[in-house]
């Protein structure tokens, strides 16, 4: 565990060194003004940026074995079609693209592993590229809208999508930083490029169809009241009604009806939960937290379904990017009589997070994340 422990302490590190030094970052050398008293924005970008640049590398630079379906015996390996798309020309993709020639890989993504391979046929260019396109993405919408960098990022490396999809469900790690790029266009109401980008990121993952869903539900004007007992009123009827449902909507959709019991229930009671928090704690009157907080429920509404069909859950990870902004935006707008408790209860959470965060990183049999290996040791895996 010991370099994803070194890269949350470095992150903490950088981000207490930045927070507390008075200096703006001016043109290219970096000027140190002591009587700038702005934001700190420049900081924040500087923390930023270093911080996704660490987290791409750390992913980016793994082995090629961590990550349970990037090499498989079933010839759907990633690795396994990114060979045969390297041999294959542009007109060749689109002439064997519908015989299944890349497993069952939507077209964006493939003709992503084409880009790629005229870069280099070397397998870790290929999880470097997609753990750039999966990352960056992400530490965007942090930039923009977070009001606690270090406590999203927290968040973020707690996600559970940040160990299985970025170490091995790589192609929907990317549709996911392609829908938290979405959402800057729902919350600006720009409705053909929101449109756009879902439709881009279709064409890497295509659960990804269901983020469509989000234009309207953010911008749903739902008082408080009713998106606390209503909301979890909803909740509730979803998951005690969850197996005929499910059945109704898997046969809709044409997929699998087999169930696959586990134990998600758990994830769903923590989110739902975390749900009526955000809902007792929010300003009503404020907009943006209220459209967030639309967003978060449906990961809620989607967990429900996980305890029967492990890849509902997967849906669930497209609905968890807004929490980097929401309780964030809580916890610094929230009426609490003793302001100095903020700055503990923002770093208990965080703490929580790393927590949570090194829980999935050491026990997730899909990402194999544990023990770390980079590309360049992997000879004797």
């Amino acid at each position: 565990m010991g370099i994803y422990v070194v890269s949350y302490v470095i992150i903490t590190f950088s981000f207490v060194l930045l927070a507390n030094k008075r200096f703006k970052i001016s043109g290219r050398p970096l000027i140190i003004d002591s009587s700038y008293n702005g934001k700190y924005e420049g900081q924040m970008k500087l923390f930023i940026v270093f911080s996704c640049a660490l987290l791409i590398c750390i992913v980016g630079l793994r082995s090629e074995y961590q990550g349970i379906d990037l090499h498989n015996s079933l010839g759907t390996g990633y690795f396994y079609v990114y060979d045969i798309v390297c041999g294959d020309t542009v007109a060749d993709i689109f002439r064997y693209f519908g015989v299944k020639r890349y497993a069952n890989f939507e077209i964006g993504f493939v003709l992503f592993n084409k880009l790629i391979s005229t870069l280099s046929k070397e397998h870790w260019i290929l999880l470097f590229a997609t753990s750039l396109i999966s990352i960056a993405p992400v530490g965007y919408y942090i930039s923009v809208n977070s009001q606690n960098p270090w406590l999203s990022f927290m968040l973020y490396m707690s996600f559970p999508f940040f160990s299985t999809a970025y170490f091995s469900a790589i192609r929907q790690g990317i549709a996911i930083g392609i829908v938290v790029i979405s959402y800057e266009f729902v919350k600006r109401k720009k409705l053909l490029p929101f449109l756009l980008t879902i439709a881009l990121a279709v064409t890497f993952h295509k659960s990804s169809i269901v983020c469509i869903i989000a234009y309207p539900i953010y911008h749903a004007k739902i008082s408080k009241r009713a998106s606390l007992i209503g909301g979890l009123a909803v909740l509730a009827v979803i998951y005690i009604a969850r197996f005929p449902l499910f059945m109704v909507l898997s046969r809709t959709l044409r997929e699998t009806s087999e169930i696959d019991s586990n134990g998600a229930v758990n994830f769903f009671l923590l989110l739902t939960m975390v749900y009526a928090l955000c809902t007792v704690f929010g300003n009503e009157r404020d907009r943006e937290l209220c459209g967030l907080r639309n967003l978060f429920w449906l990961a809620c509404a989607s967990q429900a379904f996980a305890g029967l069909y492990s890849t509902a859950g997967r849906i669930t990870w497209y609905f968890l990017p807004p929490l980097l902004v929401l309780i964030p935006k809580l916890l610094a707008e929230a009426k609490i009589k003793e302001r100095q408790l903020l700055k503990p209860l923002s770093w208990g959470v965080g703490v929580m997070a790393i927590l949570l965060g090194l829980y999935y990183l050491r026990y997730d049999s899909i990402a194999k994340a544990y023990p770390y290996i980079p590309f360049w040791l992997q000879g004797g895996v």
